[in-house]
């Protein structure tokens, strides 16, 4: 895949970076197919840094808190 070839390495810049996590596995119903790319960030800086990253590059994003009150599809989410 190309997308994940080309994303994939920068986006480890900013934090924790895994590719086709199970949704499921961080939302209180358990429930969802994988994201494309799920990051996990504990920098404020790299939060800000990966946002003006993003955005630049046209990817789109979903910030994921708690994960209660979510319901994601089985399919495969492509927004990190």
């Amino acid at each position: 895949m190309v997308v994940m070839n080309t994303i994939y390495q920068p986006l480890k810049t900013f934090g924790h970076v895994r590719a086709n996590v199970p949704m499921a596995k961080h939302t209180t119903f358990k429930i969802g197919g994988p994201a494309q790319f799920f990051i996990e960030i504990d920098e404020t800086g790299k939060w800000v840094e990966l946002l003006i990253f993003l955005s630049g590059e046209g990817v789109s994003y979903f910030i994921l808190g708690g994960g209660s009150n979510l319901l994601f599809s089985d399919s495969e989410y492509e927004a990190w």
